[in-house]
């Protein structure tokens, strides 16, 4: 398997680079586009702790959680 950090970048800069955008999206830089979650735990820990979201910004607003 692969550790989280690879998990990580396969689902984030790997796949911009292959697509040849990753200048323009898979890392938060200046001038790159972003939509990103905001996370409570850290997921190099546990890659699960990527289901710990606080937060999901789309288009540089934050998305209001859903009503429960």
């Amino acid at each position: 398997g692969m550790t989280p950090l690879e998990a990580l970048r396969s689902g984030t800069l790997r796949g911009a680079e292959y697509l040849g955008m990753d200048s323009e999206i898979g890392s938060l830089a200046p001038g790159k586009l972003a939509d990103f979650v905001v996370l409570s735990k850290n997921p190099l820990d546990d890659i699960t702790n990527t289901r710990a979201i606080d937060a999901v910004y789309i288009g540089g607003r934050r998305l209001d959680p859903p009503a429960r």
